[in-house]
């Protein structure tokens, strides 16, 4: 990719900014949750199971991101290969480095 590839320190913070944003969207979700919703069981109960899904589902996403930005280390990982489908990622890479 030449000149247009990023570099470390872009990756770095691209992947910073990708996590605050999300902390906000959290921090203001549990906000507005803690002020307007009543505070019974049969209501957070839904909204906790749904949050904790929706957490779970960013920091799949996050993962990824780290991944096809190019920090190979996670990629190397076996549960992660449980996960997602990375050989086509890992012999893409390795093509490119060949070529």
């Amino acid at each position: 990719m030449g000149e247009f590839r990023n570099r470390l320190f872009q990756k770095i913070v691209i992947s910073l900014l990708s996590v605050i944003v999300l902390v906000i969207n959290m921090v203001f979700v549990v906000q507005y949750i803690g002020e307007s919703v009543p505070s019974v069981w049969y209501i957070l109960l839904p909204l906790s199971i749904y949050f904790l899904l929706y957490l779970i589902f960013v920091v799949y996403l996050t993962v990824y991101l780290l991944i096809c930005l190019g920090f190979e280390g996670l990629a190397q990982s076996s549960f992660l290969r449980k996960i997602y489908r990375l050989e086509p990622f890992l012999q893409g890479e390795m093509l490119h480095l060949k070529g």
